[in-house]
């Protein structure tokens, strides 16, 4: 996918790879894949394995490039990520045996940078988390639309603030 933001700005969904997002000249904000697309990922990218080739020249990773603007990467809500992460297990996407598998080697490096390589030239790339305001609108949204029972949101509230990985080995030991 390839997503170029001109004199202007954008947002957008960064798939967990083949994502080619340019900037110039402008702003653009890209939300940064689930736990869940990222187990999913993993799990098929043990299937078949890639080559060399292909680590050499980093394709398999994103590639963010921004010159003279902005790009931000967003990272899921708990409450967007709970959801992913169980609508994954009850479609059959993955087992909770594969989340036991898969999470741990998602969650060594501690952070996401090994899917995605950032430039910026005259500009600036960052990640971010949702801010704590914007996570418990979310977790209370989901709990009135009965998605979330209210000891769910009231355990995931604790992990607003906290270190991504605890946040997603919370997130995963609850479904």
């Amino acid at each position: 996918m390839f997503h170029l933001t001109l004199f202007g700005g954008t947002e957008g969904e960064m798939a967990v790879e083949g994502t080619t997002a340019l900037t110039l000249f402008g702003g653009t904000e890209l939300r940064l894949p689930t736990l869940a697309q990222r187990l999913a990922h993993r799990k098929a990218r043990a299937a078949t394995p890639r080559g060399a080739f292909h680590r050499w020249f980093g394709l398999d990773r994103n590639l963010v490039v921004t010159l003279f603007g902005g790009t931000e990467l967003q990272r899921p809500t708990l409450a967007q990520e709970y959801a992913a992460l169980r609508q994954s297990i009850e479609s059959g996407v993955l087992t909770r045996e594969d989340v036991e598998r898969h999470v741990e080697a998602v969650l060594r490096s501690g952070t996401e940078n090994e899917e995605y390589t950032s430039i910026a030239i005259f500009g600036a790339c960052t990640r971010s988390d949702p801010e704590p305001k914007e996570e418990k609108a979310a977790l209370e949204s989901t709990r009135e639309a009965g998605l979330l029972d209210a000891d769910l949101v009231r355990r995931m509230t604790t992990w607003i603030g906290a270190p991504w990985t605890l946040r997603m080995r919370g997130v995963a030991s609850l479904v």
